[in-house]
């Protein structure tokens, strides 16, 4: 079973196989019962960028327990933006507006 936005899903080559499962909304409420659904079943969900920098991996791992997970992450937009103007990641604030209204 492979879990994901519309976006990614349609991303996917017809040959791959599994159930493709779009992610319900709200999310956050939805996530224990798809899982519930579904155990004993191999799951893949789908993300871009860190899914563990303001993304899905965080959002699982809290509700899931990190445990049940295995991340495979690309480098977040924090990252690939340091590497490219030679700035120390730890010492570069970060300010996201991820899922915060843009007046705040």
């Amino acid at each position: 079973m492979v879990i994901g936005g519309q976006r990614h899903l349609g991303l996917l080559p017809p040959e791959c196989p599994g159930e493709r499962v779009p992610w319900p909304s709200p999310l956050r409420p939805a996530v224990p019962g798809l899982f519930a659904a579904h155990t004993g079943r191999r799951i893949s969900a789908l993300a871009s960028g860190d899914p563990m920098f303001f993304g899905i991996g965080r959002t699982l791992a809290e509700l899931l327990g990190a445990e049940r997970l295995r991340v495979l992450p690309h480098p977040s937009s924090v990252s690939l933006a340091c590497a490219r103007l030679g700035w120390a990641l730890e010492e570069t604030e970060v300010v996201s507006l991820v899922g915060r209204p843009w007046p705040r």
